[in-house]
């Protein structure tokens, strides 16, 4: 796969900009830069992300689970094909309070991709701040 920059963009105290080289690394943060974009947010990729401020203060968490788990496998099937959502599960026990986070579990649609099958969980508030970026399930 190569390299690529860093998701967020950085630069170095030397001024060189930071880059990634593990694929699985570089899978995560694409994939983690797609479901913690609120769509819109992205002025030359304004279909790309979720419109998570929007589904926040819905009713019926059954409702808005099933519609994140389609929306997310459509924003990966567009922005990073190469990966196929196993699962998603929104947590919305904190909703009331402008929480949400969502687990996405997926894998390489390739069989020889050097990508790994993880679970990453991004903790979004009201407005679209991540607060949280909690890699393979883990604190």
């Amino acid at each position: 796969m190569g390299i690529q920059m860093s998701i967020p963009f950085a630069v170095l105290e030397n001024g060189a900009v930071s880059v990634e080289s593990d694929p699985s690394v570089q899978v995560a943060q694409r994939v983690n830069a797609i479901v913690s974009t609120e769509q819109g947010g992205r002025a030359m990729r304004s279909n790309m992300g979720l419109p998570l401020s929007q589904l926040l203060f819905q009713t019926g968490s059954t409702i808005i689970a099933a519609e994140l788990a389609t929306m997310v496998d459509k924003q990966l099937s567009l922005f990073e094909p190469g990966v196929k959502a196993v699962s998603v599960t929104p947590n919305m026990s904190e909703i009331n309070g402008g929480v949400a986070s969502i687990a996405v579990n997926y894998q390489p649609i390739l069989q020889g991709s050097l990508a790994r099958s993880v679970a990453d969980i991004v903790t979004i508030q009201v407005g679209g701040t991540v607060t949280e970026v909690t890699p393979n399930g883990t604190s």
